[in-house]
């Protein structure tokens, strides 16, 4: 969520289309950064701040770091999805690329004509939208409560208790790429926090 630049930039054999700002940087980041938590996607703190209420309810935040060539701690969330379980669509597999665009489009213009007119609300896709219930299908409350209890203690400093907590997340959902990824951040420093410990870290990996 920023502003960007765009501009072209080539010669007279090639030109490109480049957007030039920090936002897009951090974009960039974020978008290597899901491989380290094993997460579809990462969501950047100041995009998070314009989900509605309820739909920041079934978001997570997974850390709080520092990027490359910024100092700013950012923290981060993400939106557990079972993307892999969505069946394909019967009718596009019926229909020509031409169609596909054109209902694409369809659908698009007619989503932001709903929130032109206020009439779209979140509660209604989440409530009865068939392909976001697939998605979160696998949505456990229990789950995020634990691990929101560990992030806590991690962040304030009291990793015995975060370690301890996410140990029982991970009791519930074994696989957990943000689990693991803290999990083994602290394990690397012998669950001590650092004496300059300040609430995050430098994410430094690519």
């Amino acid at each position: 969520m920023g502003w960007a630049i765009e501009g072209a930039i080539g010669s007279d054999y090639k030109i490109d289309a480049s957007y030039l700002s920090p936002h897009v940087n951090i974009a960039s980041r974020l978008e290597a950064a899901t491989k380290q938590y094993g997460v579809p996607l990462l969501i950047s703190e100041q995009l998070h701040r314009f989900f509605s209420p309820r739909f920041q309810t079934i978001t997570r935040k997974i850390d709080c770091v520092t990027l490359k060539g910024s100092q700013e701690a950012l923290n981060l969330y993400t939106l557990d999805l079972c993307a892999d379980d969505l069946p394909p669509s019967k009718n596009k597999d019926l229909m020509e690329k031409e169609e596909i665009i054109e209902m694409n489009f369809m659908k698009k213009n007619a989503f932001l004509e709903g929130l032109e007119n206020e009439e779209f609300l979140t509660e209604d896709v989440l409530d009865h939208d068939k392909s976001m219930k697939m998605l979160l299908k696998d949505f456990n409350i229990n789950f995020h409560e634990i691990f929101k209890l560990a992030m806590e203690y991690y962040l304030q400093g009291n990793w015995e208790k975060a370690n301890e907590k996410f140990q029982m997340a991970l009791k519930i959902k074994e696989n957990d790429g943000p689990t693991k990824a803290i999990s083994a951040f602290m394990e690397r420093l012998n669950y001590k926090k650092p004496d300059d410990w300040k609430g995050y870290r430098e994410l430094t990996e690519k």
